[in-house]
């Protein structure tokens, strides 16, 4: 730690002018005697004192050895190394023994698991092959490569498996993960476990979702043009309630694009879910310009989702909107009713408010999403009724492959042809008046199937 730091510290010790000896009578004689010569020692530059992110002042003694591997590649970490020679050598015995000391102190485990139902951990271990199995499904892409789903082989229940090494893992990921553990928009954390030099997060496989990045790049379509402005309301709604009990559990996320935020399914509505606290923090003070700069980070990301969706415009970043946010917001706004327009600005407004440090507002999400809702009453627009639209829009039926499906049944129908091509046989081509009606053969309208499945006393598979 700055040699500033360490001298602030200092100064809070009371040191006798004279023989410079500790003055506070409420000390022990023995108390006396090690604050002394811990005084002695950081005067010296043998240790050195910080606070760590509780606010205790911790001491650090830096020995020689300990230099010898300032400059190692961190990505070496907990893996098995041989030394250049026997300054190296010593110095990675010394960091070794101090690391077993510490878990010998503090009765470290290798592991942690959440979930006794669903994941089985015989004897304190968890070992691929032996108690869990992984599958060729990969859900996307971690820090430290894909994120797989795996099953395990005891309870049978899937679930996802994400990987950190050592080297790169903050334990304020884990620390925020567990905080939020228990709400309801967040994937649950079923497992953290240590194998080598990586960290392995085993985690609730969220079904039926897509995220919003996907929504706002190729479903938005889908919606229905007269529904967008609900939908869309409803959606930061869902993804404001997230966020205030996030800050209210004195963490800001720090990384809310549309990738990390996914919409689930959930029968006839639609969840909001939040993924990825691999760059949150806690939240100490807002008084603190870190603190400041995350937790508005987190209200303006908000705003920025909400603006792609519903009006087609997406600020480059946080200054974008704060600088130009007015003036691109109202020439998107021109062709809308002056109503319309004025409460889109009225909503920036208040994400703006409560994101100044010199507003009285600032720092209280609860106004932005009360905001919301009276917008949402004001214009009698049904939570539930846009939700379950967005549901069947976003997750459309699926049809049952013709591969499954008996075609002896109904091979003397006059739409044969039209049936097998509509669900992508492909290999009969048959004009028909519904199929000029969508323009196009290659892609045939969900509902022109039904029709064509309807007329056939077949039903489509849910």
């Amino acid at each position: 730690m700055d040699g500033m730091e360490t001298d602030d510290l200092l100064d809070e010790v009371q040191i006798g002018q004279s023989q410079r000896q500790v003055r506070d009578k409420s000390l022990s004689p023995r108390s006396k005697e090690y604050v002394q010569h811990l005084i002695t020692d950081v005067k010296s530059k043998k240790a050195s004192l910080h606070k760590d992110k509780n606010g205790n002042i911790v001491v650090d003694y830096q020995s020689d050895l300990k230099k010898v591997l300032a400059g190692k590649d961190v990505s070496q970490t907990a893996k098995i190394v041989s030394a250049k020679n026997k300054q190296e050598e010593l110095a990675y015995v010394e960091a070794f023994s101090e690391i077993i000391s510490k878990m010998k102190e503090l009765k470290a485990p290798s592991g942690i698991n959440f979930a006794n139902d669903q994941i089985y951990t015989p004897k304190g271990v968890y070992v691929e092959k032996e108690h869990f199995t992984k599958t060729s499904e990969i859900l996307g892409k971690g820090i430290s490569g894909n994120i797989f789903v795996v099953k395990d082989n005891k309870t049978g229940i899937d679930h996802a498996l994400k990987t950190y090494l050592i080297a790169e893992f903050r334990d304020e990921e884990l620390k925020m993960w567990i905080d939020l553990n228990e709400e309801d928009f967040v994937p649950s954390l079923l497992l953290v476990r240590i194998e080598g030099n990586k960290i392995h997060f085993h985690m609730e496989k969220l079904t039926e979702v897509v995220s919003l990045r996907k929504v706002i790049d190729d479903l938005l379509g889908n919606i229905d043009p007269d529904k967008i402005k609900g939908v869309s309301l409803c959606f930061l709604h869902g993804l404001l309630t997230a966020v205030d009990k996030i800050h209210d559990k004195r963490w800001t996320h720090n990384d809310l694009h549309g990738g990390n935020v996914m919409l689930q399914k959930n029968d006839l509505s639609i969840d909001v879910k939040i993924i990825d606290f691999g760059l949150g923090h806690r939240m100490e003070s807002l008084r603190l310009n870190d603190d400041i700069k995350r937790y508005e980070s987190d209200i303006l990301w908000c705003f920025r989702l909400f603006s792609a969706m519903y009006l087609g415009e997406e600020f480059n970043d946080i200054y974008d909107l704060k600088k130009n946010g007015l003036k691109k917001l109202t020439e998107s706004l021109e062709h809308y009713e002056e109503d319309n327009r004025k409460e889109i600005l009225q909503i920036f407004d208040v994400f703006l408010e409560i994101t100044s440090i010199n507003s009285h507002k600032f720092g209280k999400t609860k106004e932005a999403l009360e905001n919301v809702s009276e917008v949402l009453e004001k214009n009698n627009i049904n939570k539930g009724e846009m939700l379950e639209h967005a549901a069947k829009k976003l997750f459309p039926e699926k049809i049952t492959p013709v591969n499954s499906m008996d075609l002896d049944d109904f091979t003397d129908s006059p739409r044969e042809g039209l049936f097998l091509q509509a669900l992508g046989n492909g290999t009969i081509e048959q004009e028909s008046d519904k199929i000029n009606s969508v323009g196009s053969t290659d892609s045939i309208a969900p509902e022109v199937v039904r029709d064509i499945l309807e007329e056939m006393s077949i039903r489509p598979r849910k």
